[in-house]
Parts: C-alpha cells; sequence; structure tokens
C-alpha cells in the first residue's frame, strides 16, 4: 500500500510540475492569461502558487496580487496560502464588517475594509464583492495579476461576469482556472476569456483552436473507482407533492408549472435523496468504512 501510494503521489507531483512548466512556457511567450482546466483535487491552488513563487523569483510578479473566490474555499485557501508562507489579506468591501472581521481574526490574516488591496499580500475577494469595487479595483488592475479561482461562474450575463471580464482586461496579468469550463452547451461563452489566451480574435470558427491554448491536464492515478447509481424512492406523501408539481409528462399533474414548481419538485427530490444518503452512509460506517459525502452548498452540508 504504501507503495502504491508512493507512485500516486509522485505522479501528481509530476502532474503539478508539468502544469507549472506550461505556465511559464506562456509567460515567456508574452502570452497575457492562463486558462487552467484541471480535475477538482489535482492541486491547482498549489500550481498557481507555485507559478507566482516563479514570477517572484524573476522579478516578474506585480506589485498586487488579487484572487478572487467563492466563499466556500475561503477557508481552505487561506490554509494553503500560509503553508506557503504568503501573508493573505482578506478584502470586505462591506459597510459592516465585525462579525466577519472575528472570524478571520481566527484564521490569523489581515482584513481590508473597501477595495484597497495591500502591497506583496494575496489578496481575496468573494467573487459577489466584486461589485461593490467598480471603480476602486480596476485602479490597481494595471500593477496586478489577478486570479480567478472557478472561473466558470464568470460565463453567465451578470454584474459579477461585466467585472471579472473588465478586471481581466485590464490586469497586467490574469490566471483563471477551473474544473468545468463547459457549464452547458453554450460553448461560445468562453470566447471572452480564450481570445485573451491567444495571439488572435476569437470566433466560433475558430473556437476550438482558441480552446486547444487551455492547459488541460489529466491524470490517472491507476486506483479503481466504482459508479453505482442508487435510486432514492419517494415516500407516498413525497410522491403525491412532487405529482402536484410536475407536468403529466413527468408523471405529475400540473399542466402549467412555473419555475416555482420547478423548484419545489426539486426540494423534494432533494429530500428523498438525503434519506437515501443517510442510510447508505450509516451502513457503511457499520462497517468501517470512510464516506466522503457531497453536497450542492453549505446549507445543504449543514
Amino acid at each position: 500500500w504504501n507503495e502504491s501510494r508512493f507512485t500516486d503521489e509522485r505522479k501528481m507531483f509530476d502532474y503539478q510540475e508539468e502544469t507549472v512548466e506550461d505556465m511559464i512556457k506562456n509567460n515567456d511567450e508574452g502570452l497575457k492569461g492562463q486558462f487552467l482546466w484541471l480535475p477538482v483535487g489535482t492541486g491547482k491552488t498549489k500550481i498557481v502558487l507555485t507559478y507566482l513563487a516563479h514570477l517572484k523569483e524573476k522579478k516578474q510578479l506585480p506589485k498586487y496580487i488579487i484572487y478572487t473566490l467563492p466563499p466556500e474555499s475561503v477557508m481552505s485557501i487561506i490554509e494553503e496560502v500560509r503553508m506557503f508562507g504568503v501573508q493573505v489579506n482578506v478584502m470586505i468591501p462591506l459597510k459592516n464588517i465585525t462579525t466577519k472581521r472575528k472570524q478571520y481574526d481566527k484564521m490569523k490574516v489581515s482584513v481590508t475594509k473597501g477595495c484597497e488591496p495591500k502591497l506583496y499580500h494575496i489578496n481575496l475577494i468573494l467573487h459577489d464583492h466584486l461589485r461593490y469595487c467598480p471603480v476602486d479595483l480596476p485602479k490597481y488592475a494595471g500593477d496586478s495579476i489577478i486570479i480567478f479561482d472557478e472561473v466558470h461562474l464568470f460565463l453567465n450575463q451578470s454584474i459579477r461576469t461585466g467585472m471579472g471580464m473588465n478586471l481581466s482586461h485590464l490586469a497586467r496579468a490574469f490566471i483563471s482556472f477551473t474544473g468545468t469550463p463547459v457549464i452547458d452547451n453554450k460553448t461560445e461563452k468562453l470566447i471572452s476569456w480564450l481570445e485573451q489566451i491567444v495571439p488572435f480574435e476569437v470566433n466560433k470558427r475558430n473556437f476550438w483552436v482558441a480552446a486547444n491554448n487551455m492547459i488541460a491536464k489529466k491524470i490517472t492515478t491507476g486506483i479503481k473507482t466504482e459508479h453505482e447509481d442508487v435510486v432514492a424512492p419517494f415516500t407516498e406523501k413525497e410522491q403525491r407533492k412532487y405529482q402536484k408539481y410536475v407536468p403529466p409528462a413527468m408523471g405529475g399533474s400540473n399542466t402549467n408549472p412555473s419555475s416555482r414548481d420547478w423548484m419545489k419538485a426539486a426540494d423534494v427530490c432533494y429530500e428523498a435523496c438525503d434519506r437515501k444518503m443517510v442510510d447508505l452512509t450509516k451502513k457503511l460506517l457499520k462497517k468501517g468504512r470512510g464516506v466522503m459525502i457531497v453536497t450542492k452548498d453549505t446549507n445543504h452540508q449543514n
């Protein structure tokens, strides 16, 4: 077991090293943007921090590092950044940050009220807080490298996406990364990002040529994985509720379902799934098995 684990770790290390080398090559060729498409759990944050360390060594690191991310990633990113010995600052552009400040004080990181990043820190800011900085953040972009964690959240038409695109264009350099660059069949949403990582104009006809410039990698550790679909049946009460919300084509009685009806139907499905997940988890724990449960958000996790 120890030998196989060492081999897996060696593969992962080589994988991360190759990715950093690709990023360095792009930078040396004068490309402003980096777009990483890497699977979940393969060390995207470590790769980005290693690349930043290279820029620092070569005296190419801008004054400011701005790292925008979803709220559920903040605590883990802080821990990873601190392991690299880099100072962290959290930017919170809200009127009242007392509660948040206490939370981050426990993590021993500094907090800035507003949109002003700290020099030579990794400045974290939530995706949804970017919209509070439409004037201030762009002032620093020209002296910044901006990192977009989970960049697929910047693809749909929104204030967040508009702000993200503006910052990426103004930045000295940017790094965007995700494990899911394609979120629906409208792949053209990626064009605004792809055109910044290639030296030519991107359109629907040459889209895949540009997409080829994404740093996309896969890794196989040799660990066997088995997938099994498990049905979570409704109770009679849940069955009646579900049929009330969905159309006849889905076994229901609602001939004109609204968006609210669809959400209620989904909630009923989650109730059934949650019950099944808990049941399966108990059975596995009784067998002495470890279990990792994937949830849809923090509330679901709680």
